[in-house]
């Protein structure tokens, strides 16, 4: 689940992909199923047919070493 800081910021990103955006990358806050707070790096982008987007795909990663590490 997203984290619920993070929540509002990501579901407005996503409805400007589905609105035809370029595809980019999001860095967004989970919760892991033990109640950890984990990060996340998500390359979303739009998928288009007949000109219109009709879905969006996204690849998504766990960055919380990486984000760990450059916090320190």
């Amino acid at each position: 689940l997203v984290h619920p800081d993070d929540h509002a910021r990501i579901t407005e990103r996503f409805a400007a992909l589905a609105a035809g955006g370029e595809a980019e990358r999001v860095p967004f806050r989970y919760r892991r199923p033990d109640g950890a707070t984990a990060w996340a790096s998500a390359h979303v982008g739009p998928v288009w047919s007949d000109g219109q987007v009709t879905e969006l795909l996204a690849m998504v990663r766990d960055v919380t070493t990486e984000h760990l590490a450059a916090e320190a």
